[in-house]
């Protein structure tokens, strides 16, 4: 992994929410936890235009105000804003927005942020500190890192900026540290788009999808029936599926593999309750990813593990189903929710503190 690639998923984890758009106001770059504030997975967000998914909501005027200062004043704006959830219902926020020009002086991004304030006082040295940061025509890299961990609420943010210390636009390091880590997260899109409109025209270019995606959910099975010839057919299954509407499907911002994982999944549930078999993974499946024996062994044990997602945010609930009670991996995990495996690894981790203190309770 690359020092931008980890940078960018340092912020990825951020407790602030930070989001870049193209000039055409298309997201190019959002941390995770757009998807706490807004409902929207990271899939979701990435290529639309985040004011029709969760925007709208305040009085026209506002926005031709926020627009008329962004972009044609090219000057920060900052305001209190209603926004609305994926599930409909709606929140406030404070935003921070800004132009973000090239060294030729054209705007190449827009810049929101929504950053972790403590009080009153520190919004007004937040909003003086954010005019003055993207006013700035050139500046080193750690800085324009440093400033932004600061407001993002990320700690032990100098351990991110060895040996950053190049001088650019700061349009170029948000190119660097955002914006391309995430457009190679999400190149399979493009690609993937390619071979399923070959498909559609040609049903015999089907053979592409089926080569590239065939062992992944062969292998999917194969650790969850123990058994080559039946993950076998039931990897078949998924296919004949899947070609039977390709003609309906639609591209999504996630990966042809991540809908033939959700065809999988729900094959595989079929396949447990017609065969009337336990859903529960062996214990030593869980031992894979628990720090000491007892956790892995109580966590099977169904009453304890229901305290515990009792417990658990939305994300955490997820996530813990997925792995200690569906079998998956932590990077079947991350394709199925859009998240990065980092981001899996912490919400169970999460979720594994959480059942310490429930054990300490027994």
């Amino acid at each position: 992994m690359s020092h931008s690639a980890t940078i960018s998923d340092r912020f990825s984890l951020a407790a602030g929410m930070l989001l870049f758009t193209d000039p055409a106001a298309t997201a190019v770059y959002a941390s995770e936890s757009v998807e706490k504030t807004t409902g929207f997975s990271l899939p979701e967000v990435i290529g639309k235009n985040p004011a029709a998914l969760w925007g709208k909501c305040m009085e026209d005027g506002f926005y031709a105000d926020m627009w008329n200062t962004i972009a044609h004043d090219q000057a920060p704006f900052a305001a209190t804003m209603k926004n609305r959830r994926k599930n409909g219902s709606s929140y406030i926020q404070r935003s921070l927005l800004a132009p973000i020009k090239n060294k030729q002086g054209n705007v190449q991004y827009y810049m929101a942020i929504t950053p972790q304030l403590h009080n009153a006082e520190h919004l007004e040295k937040v909003q003086a500190q954010f005019e003055a940061f993207v006013r700035k025509p050139h500046m080193r890299a750690h800085a324009a890192i440093a400033q932004l961990a600061d407001w993002m609420g990320i700690d032990g943010h100098d351990a991110m900026l060895k040996e950053e210390n190049t001088k650019a636009s700061l349009a170029k390091h948000i190119s660097s540290f955002f914006v391309l880590p995430m457009q190679e997260r999400f190149s399979y899109r493009s690609i993937d788009k390619v071979l399923i409109e070959a498909a559609k025209a040609e049903s015999a270019d089907f053979a592409a999808l089926y080569a590239k995606y065939f062992e992944q959910i062969r292998a999917y099975f194969i650790s969850r029936v123990s058994n080559s010839s039946i993950a076998e057919d039931l990897a078949q299954d998924v296919f004949y599926k899947a070609f039977k509407y390709l003609d309906s499907f639609v591209p999504t911002n996630s990966s042809y593999g991540t809908y033939l994982l959700r065809i999988a999944h729900n094959i595989l549930v079929n396949y447990y309750r017609d065969a009337q078999k336990h859903i529960y993974q062996p214990i030593e499946r869980a031992a894979e990813v628990s720090d000491n024996g007892k956790l892995a062994q109580v966590i099977m044990r169904k009453d304890i593990l229901m305290r515990v997602l009792l417990r658990a945010s939305e994300s955490e609930r997820a996530v813990i189903k997925m792995k200690y009670i569906e079998g998956l991996s932590i990077k079947e995990i991350a394709a199925l929710q859009g998240k990065t495996e980092n981001a899996v690894k912490l919400h169970l981790s999460r979720a594994r503190k959480k059942l310490r203190l429930i054990l300490k309770d027994q």
